[in-house]
């Protein structure tokens, strides 16, 4: 069997021209659904959803990691093409998976009993909505996407992640479209879970039978993956189940602590906010933190210079978008909401809305050094790190919660993160990759915030001087795109990284 010899520049950009369609697809057909759903539900309905929607993220931590290490380990043997331990890598994955499955169908029900201590007043579940019913469709929808997806992680270690986006954005299309219809129709909350566990079920299948017949020779193999290598693996898994249990504590326990101190309203409010930011990270990291299997594959036979010149363009990249992102959020996201409800209840305070951006910002900025620090393997090298972010994040979420209420569930995350990702990201990859100082990127970063914090306060102006409609915010919207950039191109179009990038894209379109 050959694996995917395309070229890893042309592998490069169809991972992320693929992943960027999907996730603006997903974004645009998500919001569709979000402006219809309010409209005929209500904001308590917002913080149902948001609430199990997080508790369901918890149960991510079942996988371990070891999803993650699995990927990383057929990176080799799928370059030297070796169908035989490609085969005992996915076998034993299955194994894993589908004990995974198990074990959530059981933990979620454990859970059950103890939902109500989850929402601080019950008089703001809507009367026609049984939490219980609505959280086991979460779980049944969490539990069955285990049992297919191993398989799709063939796809992305072997470079064709385009084809999972692929089908990924079929799906979002069919999936939110019927969601719209059925609760236009029906004006069922319930309806809509249903809907989208048929749809999400349905496209895994399809999309597993498609990998399998891919690569029919590595399923069709039964060998087993020796003992030695498993306990490799579960060593390594260590690592990174560390940094899974951090993850899932930043992302997942904001609306468990505001749905408890603050209440269900509140989540519902917070969520249109967090729903736009998710998007935007989301598809950032579909332009930039999905070539993971790329640079792992490139870094196999790289040596430190051009691994770091390979860093300095992406990161580049990843600082530009970062900035512009961050910027636009600040001035346009209440405008935004605003245009598309009309309805002054939905909106947070500027305070709030500052302290969102700050935090995308701190987010985005990572992109690129956590690409390099999982391909390269150094996930191992930070261990204690993600679980001392989250345990920060989550007792000062919870004290600042209960005096200041959002802005201090947001404030924990921004407090841990500047206390522990910020900088201990980037040094990792300074001191293992490139062996040397980290006082250089912090140099670009704070110059990056500075000239977008003068652009924010510029815009910000101007913007003001147009009333708030659908009309003006798009005259808004192009403003700052437009503004960001030519802030960015004057003070960045003569470095290095940009001459380089600027000379590969008219090299593309001579």
């Amino acid at each position: 069997m050959n694996f995917n010899n395309q070229p890893r520049m042309k592998n490069v950009k169809l991972i992320s021209l693929s992943f960027l369609i999907n996730q603006i697809i997903k974004a645009i057909m998500a919001f569709a659904y979000r402006i219809i759903f309010v409209m005929v539900l209500s904001k308590e309905y917002l913080g149902i959803t948001g609430l199990f929607s997080n508790i369901t993220v918890v149960f991510s931590l079942a996988d371990l990691g070891i999803g993650s290490v699995i990927i990383y380990y057929l990176y080799e043997p799928i370059k030297n093409n070796d169908e035989n331990r490609v085969a005992e890598l996915m076998n034993f994955y299955k194994k894993f998976y589908n004990v995974v499955a198990i074990s959530l169908f059981f933990i979620g029900i454990l859970i059950m009993p103890f939902l109500n201590f989850l929402i601080k007043d019950m008089s703001e579940v809507p009367k026609d909505v049984n939490i219980y019913i609505v959280y086991v469709l979460f779980v049944f929808q969490n539990v069955l996407s285990y049992i297919f997806v191993y398989k799709q992680s063939l796809l992305e270690a072997d470079q064709r992640g385009y084809v999972k986006a692929i089908a990924d954005s079929i799906a979002n299309i069919v999936q939110y479209g019927l969601m719209i219809i059925v609760l236009l129709i029906t004006k069922e909350y319930i309806a809509t879970l249903i809907i989208n566990i048929i749809i999400t079920v349905a496209s895994n299948y399809i999309l597993s039978r498609y990998t399998y017949k891919k690569y029919k020779d590595v399923f069709d193999n039964k060998d087993k993956l020796d003992r030695d290598s498993i306990k490799k693996i579960v060593n390594d898994s260590k690592a990174l189940m560390c940094h899974r249990i951090g993850y899932v504590i930043l992302t997942a326990t904001d609306n468990l602590v505001l749905s408890k101190y603050v209440g269900i309203i509140a989540v519902g409010i917070y969520s249109n906010y967090l729903m736009i930011t998710t998007m935007l990270n989301n598809i950032v990291n579909a332009l930039l933190g999905n070539i993971t299997s790329s640079i792992g594959n490139y870094s196999i036979n790289a040596n430190n210079n051009e691994k770091r010149n390979l860093y300095n363009n992406l990161q580049f990249i990843n600082m530009w978008i970062n900035s512009l992102c961050t910027g636009c959020v600040c001035v346009l996201i209440n405008p935004f909401i605003y245009s598309i409800w009309q309805d002054t209840s939905l909106l947070l305070s500027k305070k709030v809305i500052v302290l969102i951006t700050i935090s995308l910002n701190i987010t985005l900025s990572n992109i690129i050094n956590s690409s390099f620090i999982n391909s390269n393997g150094l996930f191992v090298k930070d261990k204690a790190r993600t679980i001392i972010e989250s345990v920060l994040n989550l007792i000062i979420s919870i004290i600042l919660a209960k005096k200041i209420g959002i802005s201090g569930v947001i404030l924990g995350t921004i407090i841990s993160n500047l206390l522990t990702s910020w900088w201990r990201v980037p040094y990792l990859v300074y001191k293992f990759i490139f062996a040397s100082s980290c006082i250089e990127y912090f140099k670009k970063y704070f110059t990056w915030v500075v000239i977008t914090l003068v652009g924010y306060i510029a815009l910000e102006n101007v913007c003001n001087l147009f009333s708030d409609s659908i009309l003006y915010f798009i005259i808004k919207m192009i403003i700052c795109i437009v503004g960001f950039n030519v802030i960015f191109l004057i003070c960045f179009g003569r470095t290095d990284e940009f001459k380089y990038i600027w000379r590969r894209l008219m090299k593309k379109n001579a």
